[in-house]
């Protein structure tokens, strides 16, 4: 659907950017915000937002949700009319260059790599990948990015930014190389490609605002969302040491655990991110502290091999002394949302799920 009902900003904490310059001139500037996804787009307009914009892998087209409005604006509705989405899926992706140039990368064969749809060689032919089942491949390739250049361009119109004298802010994400990374690694012919695509699309976007609004008269501030990491198996491989660790396999083990230490009961509610959520009803109908179950099930996980540190949340909110990694996490600490227990991979290590060699937290954990 063009709106989407089912995101918004309703669980977002304190003020962003955008909020506060809205607040300082009494919602005179617009704030608009442009990504692939939803949380991406709905997290950097705050609440305050004019528009927050992602992209549907069902329809091929950008929406928003109804937190923002009731209707897509004519300008967005003709973007959408346009079909981009599908005209971009039509092509074939291959390297913008001599394959022989990609010297900063491994070959193109590499084992390290985990592919789209079981490929993982260039040439890409993203519709008989896609298997006609929408547009969900289209941010494995430099096309997403372009897409939302044009979406960036046409919103600047479309809003009439920088016409008047309160500043206005518009922020795009252009979040294909994350998803590259995690198919291909990030050693990978298709990430150096992808971030050689990527020069010419901001380049596009500078020159543009040069024109709009000449040079020195809006400010471009360049940040990333997250990194990416080399495969555990290439690292194993150049003698660094690199090792996997599939920490819902590892709950599994700590569940037996608990149950065995304080009862047959569901002890772990969920685990999400690298923080273990215990069943606080069960510790209350046990009569058990809390903090004692928290302060066991982490020392419990510190005997499994890969886990460096395993932070009870009662220990990072009652002290101030923390330093390191303690002080990180006790900074990243929010009451009712955050886990029971805080885990830190030791160096070398990275998680996975099943068999798959990347992250289980990805972009998608960052909502």
């Amino acid at each position: 659907p063009a709106i989407s009902g089912m995101a918004s900003p309703k669980r977002l904490m304190g003020t962003t950017l955008g909020d506060e310059l809205k607040l300082s001139n009494f919602k005179q500037s617009k704030v608009v915000s442009i990504s692939w996804d939803n949380f991406s787009s709905i997290l950097p307009a705050g609440r305050l937002g004019d528009g927050a914009y992602w992209f549907c892998e069902s329809s091929g087209n950008m929406v928003t949700g109804s937190y923002y409005m009731g209707d897509l604006p004519q300008w967005v509705k003709d973007f959408n009319g346009k079909q981009l989405a599908q005209r971009y899926s039509a092509r074939v992706w291959n390297t913008s260059k001599d394959i022989s140039e990609y010297r900063a990368s491994l070959p193109d064969n590499s084992i390290y790599e985990n592919g789209i749809e079981g490929q993982s060689t260039f040439p890409y032919d993203i519709r008989k990948l896609n298997k006609g089942t929408g547009f969900q491949l289209l941010k494995y390739t430099p096309w997403a990015n372009d897409l939302m250049l044009e979406f960036a361009l046409q919103a600047i119109d479309g809003e009439q930014m920088g016409q008047d004298e309160f500043p206005d802010m518009l922020m795009i994400s252009f979040a294909q190389p994350g998803y590259i990374s995690d198919a291909f690694g990030i050693r990978s012919v298709e990430l150096q490609d992808s971030y050689i695509r990527l020069d010419p699309t901001i380049a596009t976007l500078l020159s543009t605002l040069d024109i709009k609004f000449g040079r020195g008269n809006y400010l471009v501030f360049l940040t990333s969302d997250r990194g990416a990491s080399d495969s555990p198996l290439f690292l194993a491989d150049m003698g660094m040491q690199g090792m996997q660790i599939n920490l819902q396999n590892t709950m599994v083990i700590l569940e037996a655990y608990l149950r065995a230490l304080y009862g047959d009961e569901t002890w772990i509610e969920k685990y999400s991110c690298r923080q273990v959520y215990l069943n606080h009803l069960a510790v209350e109908k046990y009569r058990l502290r809390l903090a004692d179950v928290q302060d066991m099930a982490a020392q419990f996980l510190l005997q499994i091999d890969g886990i460096d540190h395993a932070m009870p949340a009662s220990a990072l909110t009652s002290s101030m002394d923390n330093n390191g990694i303690w002080r990180q996490a006790a900074n990243a600490m929010s009451r009712g949302r955050s886990g029971d227990i805080i885990i830190n991979l030791s160096p070398g290590w990275q998680e996975i799920t099943g068999n798959s060699q990347q992250f289980s937290c990805s972009a998608q954990c960052s909502a």
